[in-house]
């Protein structure tokens, strides 16, 4: 029993990692194969785009409204239970939104999905942390960043392929072996108490637990969970839906007026209760002692700008490229992977460093780096107003290596920072500053952009951009322009987050 407190053999750690990049490419291969789809099905189902946005916003919410409540709870009852349920979830939530008959039937399946993801991506640098020494870990989680640049480099162009080929529903249908052999990789792999307390005492409790028959063992679960901070997830989500009202500028959840207001502002005074509540509780769904730790704080301040220029990036580029530079779609698909595969090469190679020198400087180098990228776009006579497609895919090129260099060791930091009995939260919470910057630097772009093109073009609206096209470029110079100032803070955090800790923490 010992030996699973401890980290794993050789090729045992290995076929670990494997079973989790399995669910990550999923999970990722998943998300933006059906942001390329989303039109298709919009056109499917006879709706309009405002209807159709909630299949993808129904799966994000899940997740980043689960995600603290699925890492807890793994630290509970144990992190192979929860992430092998987070599979089967996943791939049955993948064949109901194959089988959907109409938008609502798809939108409820997608946020049955999400269920899954969350269990999934709650738990998966937790258990790669656990089973991976120290001087190892950083090029463990560098090669999951590749696979989930692998995985988001895919989905544009299969998901062409598949929806030009097969339909819609293809798109789901596809993820269904992934899981079916993620389920059963984890089942044959992963250890049952890996990343639980280190104690030999809590250890040979838990296994005599899991030696127990199922319903027994259930009993105990249910005996374990009375005691659970439920009253902080529930208000965890509704922190989450009311941000959701307050960033939704297109109405799309139809609460428009006074009741949009008050839910947002409710959500601000809710966060406040949910912050006294956590630090008053005996056993609270987020920890608010690891953010003591200014390793911990900086880094995922620093994650939360690199997320946010990312999905400013990957979200306003597309629309610059296929409007104003009128590349055709699948020219849009080949021109965006660059970043990813950029991430592919980078990500292993700084998280393999990460392991021998210090991660804030490889953060902070990655963060400056990006930030300079967005600059880039940004200038005169370059990037976004050049007329060569060459300075554009260096400039994106900058990107993907920026992202590259900052995350793996970024993660390296964030997970090497708390004890091993936490690192479910730390993992959820990791996957939560990324959900909630890509939220955040979407309303974020897209407001910048609206602002600055109405500034030199209040007749026309986003939806005329051949009309002015010269003025959208303006006005997205100026937004990344914005937006790099903005994520410079990045940078500050980055360095100011301290260095790497010299031992392992238990």
């Amino acid at each position: 029993m010992q030996h699973e407190s401890v980290h794993q053999g050789v090729e045992e750690k290995w076929m670990i990692l494997a079973s989790v990049a399995c669910g990550t490419f999923m999970a990722t291969l998943d998300s933006s194969i059906v942001n390329v789809a989303l039109p298709s099905i919009t056109l499917a189902f006879k709706t309009t785009l405002s209807h159709s946005r909630w299949v993808v916003i129904s799966y994000l919410f899940s997740i980043t409204g689960l995600l603290l409540f699925f890492g807890k709870l793994a630290d509970v009852i144990g992190r192979k239970v929860v992430f092998n349920a987070g599979f089967l979830i996943f791939t049955f939530g993948c064949l109901l939104c194959a089988l959907s008959g109409t938008i609502d039937q798809l939108i409820v399946a997608r946020g049955l999905q999400g269920f899954g993801a969350a269990m999934i991506m709650a738990n998966g640098p937790a258990i790669i942390t656990a089973a991976f020494p120290t001087n190892e870990r950083g090029k463990a989680l560098g090669t999951l960043a590749m696979v989930v640049s692998a995985g988001l480099a895919l989905g544009p162009p299969l998901g062409g392929m598949l929806v030009n080929d097969f339909g819609w529903p293809s798109i789901f249908f596809v993820n269904i072996p992934f899981g079916l052999l993620g389920a059963f990789l984890v089942h044959q792999n992963v250890p049952t108490l890996l990343g639980m307390s280190g104690t030999i005492e809590d250890l040979a409790k838990l296994a005599g637990e899991h030696a127990l028959p199922r319903l027994v063992r259930a009993k105990i679960y249910l005996g374990k969970l009375q005691y659970f901070d439920w009253l902080g997830v529930i208000m965890w989500m509704f922190i989450q839906f009311g941000y959701s009202l307050a960033i939704d500028r297109e109405n799309a959840l139809g609460l428009a007026g006074p009741l949009q207001k008050m839910v947002s502002f409710g959500s601000g005074g809710l966060l406040l209760l949910f912050l006294l509540w956590e630090w008053s509780v005996n056993d609270p769904v987020l920890n608010l002692s690891l953010f003591r730790s200014r390793l911990f704080l900086a880094s995922n301040v620093a994650g939360l700008f690199n997320f946010i220029a990312v999905s400013a990036i990957t979200l306003l580029l597309p629309f610059y490229l296929q409007n104003v530079r009128e590349f055709k779609p699948q020219q849009v698909g080949l021109i965006m992977t660059t970043i990813p595969l950029t991430i592919f090469i980078v990500a292993p190679i700084s998280g393999r460093l990460s392991d021998i020198y210090d991660s804030r400087l490889l953060a902070t180098a990655g963060m400056a780096l990006l930030c300079l990228a967005m600059a880039l776009l940004a200038l005169p006579n370059s990037g976004l107003s050049s007329t060569s497609p060459t300075s554009l895919i260096f400039d994106l090129m900058l990107v993907g290596a920026g992202i590259g260099l900052f995350q793996s060791p970024n993660n390296n930091s964030i997970m090497g920072a708390v004890p091993r009995s936490h690192l479910g939260v730390a993992s959820a919470l990791l996957a939560t500053v990324r959900n909630f910057g890509l939220v955040t630097g979407a309303a974020m772009s897209t407001g910048l952009l609206m602002h600055y093109y109405h500034l030199y073009d209040a007749q026309s609206s986003l939806r005329d951009v051949h009309a002015s096209s010269q003025n959208f470029i303006i006005a997205m110079r100026h937004t990344f322009m914005a937006l790099a100032a903005i994520c410079s803070l990045g940078i500050f955090t980055s360095m100011t987050r301290g260095p790497r800790p010299d031992v392992a923490k238990n």
